[in-house]
């Protein structure tokens, strides 16, 4: 049984862990025009604010916008059973401008609060 409880320690951190997803806000990139790459941070605490690793794409002007956090809490009553849900989300919005027609790659991002970890 001793065995068992730190698979299980393991097995709901990693449930318990943020996930990290990147967004562009537009459907078509041109050379030389500037878009907004967002990072989108879901399921971390709601403080401290988690931490982005440093954004940079080889060949792009990068710049960091800010972040916008949101936090949402929903609850439910079913036969006297109150249950609630909180969903915290941190949106990083970054400037990127390709100076010329060609391909970039975006690295994964990484995003932190303490211990916890997240790759997009």
């Amino acid at each position: 049984m001793i065995g068992l409880l730190p698979m299980l320690w393991m097995v709901l951190q990693i449930c318990l862990a943020g996930t990290v997803e990147l967004q562009v806000d537009s459907g078509k990139i041109y050379a030389g025009v500037p878009f907004v790459l967002s990072v989108v941070a879901k399921d971390f605490e709601e403080s401290p604010e988690p931490v982005v690793g440093g954004l940079a794409i080889q060949g792009c002007e990068v710049s960091y916008l800010g972040v916008s956090p949101s936090v949402s809490t929903r609850m439910t009553l079913i036969n006297g059973r109150r249950s609630v849900y909180k969903d915290v989300s941190f949106v990083y919005s970054y400037r990127v401008l390709p100076p010329k027609a060609g391909k970039y790659v975006i690295p994964a991002v990484e995003v932190s609060q303490g211990g916890d970890r997240a790759e997009s």
